[in-house]
């Protein structure tokens, strides 16, 4: 493993390379929080990771290892950003720590010819609904706060309308290592591989806020 540079407290700073690490590691191994308040990952000129949530910087942490990691105080100081390491790509690692000390961002790689791990928030305005399918995306998060309902397609066809708490009793049936509680760090966690789709309606009180990740790595 090598350091990538130690960031300053209360710093954002750009980090590139002529390579993405399979790894991104962040502090120490003890560390279960990544202390940032923003990530971006930029790879051949094209954005892969852009989040500007600390509890979705912690999501992605745990996700990217390939487990819905039941324990969520496991540590998650690590973000797993390719399949492999991924060569001649010049690659921009943003990341904005808000703490009060420094952070030390290193690096290190399993094997080579990676394919990255794609993550990014989104919002669906207030009164709306949005249809997501299974194919665009392996993981979908979000605030149930302004969840309206939802209508869940599963893979032979049979739909059904459902409450979001419905939602998480059907994701703890088919999701092996579902968290338990139906939470991800305080988000509801749908996994899109174990349906064909789902249309999720927001009420009319406020926008609701979602993160969609694409995995290279997928239990």
């Amino acid at each position: 493993m090598s350091i990538l540079s130690t960031v300053p407290a209360s710093t954002t700073e750009i980090i590139n390379r002529n390579f993405c690490p399979e790894i991104l590691t962040l502090g120490t191994v003890a560390d279960n929080d990544p202390r940032l308040r923003a990530l971006k990952i930029q790879i051949g000129g094209e954005v892969k990771i852009d989040l500007s949530s600390a509890d979705n910087i912690k999501a992605l942490a745990a996700l990217s290892a390939g487990s819905f990691m039941v324990n969520q105080d496991l540590p998650v100081s690590q973000i797993v950003l390719a399949s492999g390491r991924i060569n001649n790509a010049e690659t921009d690692i943003t990341v904005d720590n808000p703490a009060g000390a420094s952070i030390a961002v290193g690096q290190y790689s399993f094997g080579a010819d990676g394919v990255p791990l794609v993550a990014g928030e989104f919002s669906v305005q207030a009164d709306t609904q949005r249809v997501f399918s299974n194919g665009e995306f392996d993981y979908l998060l979000f605030d149930p706060t302004n969840f309206d309902r939802a209508t869940i397609e599963f893979l032979d066809g049979w739909t059904e309308v459902v409450t979001v708490e419905e939602l998480k009793k059907i994701m703890l049936q088919l999701s092996a290592g579902y968290p338990a509680g139906a939470t991800f760090f305080g988000k509801v966690l749908l996994n899109m591989n174990v349906i064909a789709s789902i249309s999720i309606m927001v009420n009319s009180s406020a926008k609701m806020d979602f993160m969609q990740v694409t995995s290279p790595i997928v239990e």
